[in-house]
């Protein structure tokens, strides 16, 4: 899903402004919003994740040249620390104007926690990009609806499949296989 969602991310109109901050929530090795601030160096990019995984993606963002803090942003990358229905962390670290997601929606258990730390991270307009790989849609679908109460979603296409592209390839097939990606506008 993460491959999907950075393959989907150069298309996004949003990556035309100025001044974002970015959150990856649930950054797992930190793929999508290490990539995004290699490819945005100006915007603040914040990594957040359990503690316990706060290492890992340290190391994928040093690993590719980028400097790391756990505040304030400076040109490097700040990971943090964001439980899921926490809500003084959660507010800890304000209101973003993009939230990327992938891979973040398998757990039943933990999604109504990823939705109200959704809440707590976003105001009207900001938005959320859901990359998933469908799996059981007993789970998904109620989850799906909650989130329609506060968001307005729309499925993307993958980019590698317009008309325009010559360049649909097994590879890309192989990442795109099963996997969805949201856009989530709050209301």
């Amino acid at each position: 899903a993460g491959l999907s969602l950075l393959e989907t991310l150069p298309h996004l109109s949003i990556f035309h402004r100025k001044n974002l901050r970015i959150l990856e929530l649930g950054s797992g090795t930190g793929i999508v919003g290490i990539a995004t601030k290699l490819y945005c160096p100006s915007f603040e990019v914040v990594l957040s994740d359990l503690e316990s995984n706060l290492d890992l993606i340290k190391k994928n963002a040093q690993t590719n040249g980028l400097s790391v803090t756990s505040d304030e942003n400076d040109g490097s990358v700040s990971v943090v620390s964001i439980p899921w229905g926490n809500k003084e962390t959660s507010l800890k670290y304000g209101i973003f104007d993009l939230v990327l997601c992938s891979d973040t929606v398998y757990e039943t258990e933990a999604l109504p926690l990823f939705l109200r730390t959704l809440l707590w991270v976003t105001q009207k307009d900001s938005l959320v990009y859901i990359a998933y790989r469908r799996r059981v849609d007993e789970r998904e679908i109620p989850f799906f609806k909650k989130l329609e109460h506060n968001f307005e979603i729309s499925v993307l296409d993958p980019p590698c499949c317009s008309s325009s592209s010559s360049t649909f390839t097994t590879r890309r097939r192989n990442h795109w296989h099963n996997v969805h990606i949201l856009q989530c506008r709050r209301r």
